[in-house]
């Protein structure tokens, strides 16, 4: 018999055989362990229990782990609520989140389960959002985007919403790591199809790909040399606008109005995303595509595409005027090691919230906006992760928007 949800503890890790699955179920796996030592933790009263499609693969990553697994396979409503049922929280790792972000939400609606993903697409968390009304009602926690792209610069974008009064332009931009994992190239992909976004006034416009470009400032110093980045499409654009509403007085208490993302334009970067609108037709056509996914799935689970190198995230935000800025910055030596603690630490976080009051978690929620005090202190203790001081001057803000 199915036990009641208010009554499950613990954690399911889906698509745990990924890359970043795997280090998630490594990371959760080490904090359950640690957590039997000291006790009272909500979240690992049981041990993690990875899920997935591919019971060999599960079998041989959860062994060495000492943790259960079940394989059940998001087309398989019954299988899915089963494994979930088990548990109070999972954390959906099997991207592209596009084509499995609404199969997993609608199975956790159904087991009353807070759901967290690690998504970085702009599309799958509009999907996630539009369950926003029934995951109220029935008390169940929507959490897209617990991973490194969003939980990062989610918290910058909370600092800043605390510095500038009336927070009125947000600019997010992330440098090149050197790496992809194959789930991301999937997912650009898939991305491929689609043109660009970017709030102004309030309002989401669509712009070309590639067609907007401008000048950011990555170092950690006041004044450094200006790297140009390219616009792309990232959850911030709605994230941004949740985790600032109500955290900055006069416009920003309705979310902030201009929200741009922007990735450091690279020339394999810039090659694709101009690259994109002219080809969009020809790579989404359903031969092409199936080609293109067997060679993705072909590929090594990490992909080099420079050396690697440290990943950097900023933050720019104004008031209405422009006369009061700030630049928020935060770097990590492992964008996949980050998403796997980020991710394990918000269930954590949930989970806690979830035991002490029971309410506060239903609906749509943004890491920084319901946990911003608890990523606050788990980062500065992060090994691995180094948060700049808040910076007034140098913000590198050239444009360059042609």
């Amino acid at each position: 018999m199915t036990r009641r949800a208010e009554t499950r503890q613990g954690l399911v890790v889906y698509g745990a055989t990924g890359h970043t699955g795997a280090l998630i179920a490594s990371f959760a796996a080490a904090r359950w362990q640690a957590a039997r030592r000291r006790g009272a933790e909500p979240l690992w009263a049981e041990p993690p229990l990875l899920a997935g499609r591919d019971a060999t693969r599960l079998r041989s990553l959860a062994d060495p782990l000492g943790l259960p697994w079940v394989a059940a396979s998001l087309d398989d409503a019954a299988s899915l609520d089963a494994a979930l049922a088990q548990r109070a929280i999972v954390i959906h790792a099997a991207g592209p989140f596009a084509g499995t972000a609404v199969r997993m939400v609608r199975a956790c609606l159904r087991t009353r389960t807070h759901y967290l993903d690690v998504s970085g697409e702009f599309a799958s968390f509009r999907q996630v959002d539009d369950f926003n009304v029934d995951a109220t009602q029935l008390g169940v926690m929507l959490m897209p985007g617990a991973g490194f792209v969003v939980t990062a610069s989610d918290y910058l974008a909370a600092r800043l919403a605390r510095e500038v009064p009336g927070l009125h332009t947000l600019r997010i931009a992330m440098s090149s790591a050197g790496e992809l994992s194959r789930g991301s190239l999937a997912t650009l992909l898939e991305a491929s199809r689609m043109r660009v976004t970017i709030r102004r006034a309030g309002r989401y416009v669509a712009i070309p790909p590639g067609q907007r470009e401008r000048e950011f400032c990555f170092a950690d110093s006041d004044f450094g040399p200006a790297t140009l980045c390219s616009a792309v499409q990232l959850p911030d654009l709605l994230s941004a606008v949740e985790t600032t509403r109500g955290l900055s007085s006069g416009d920003a208490s309705e979310g902030v109005a201009n929200v741009e993302t922007y990735a450091e334009a690279d020339v394999w970067r810039r090659v694709w995303l101009q690259g994109a609108a002219a080809t969009a037709a020809l790579t989404q056509a359903a031969p092409v595509k199936r080609f293109l996914q067997r060679r993705i799935a072909q590929l090594p689970e990490v992909v080099r595409t420079s050396p690697p190198r440290a990943q950097i995230v900023v933050a720019e935000g104004e008031d209405r005027y422009g006369a009061l800025c700030r630049r928020a910055r935060l770097e990590t030596d492992d964008v996949y090691a980050f998403s796997a603690w980020s991710a394990v630490l918000l269930a954590e976080f949930a989970a806690r919230r979830g035991a002490a009051a029971r309410t506060g978690l239903a609906g749509i929620r943004t890491p920084a906006g319901l946990f911003h005090d608890e990523l606050h202190a788990s980062l500065a203790e992060c090994d691995h992760v180094r948060v700049s001081p808040i910076r007034s001057e140098g913000l590198g803000a050239r444009h360059g928007s042609r």
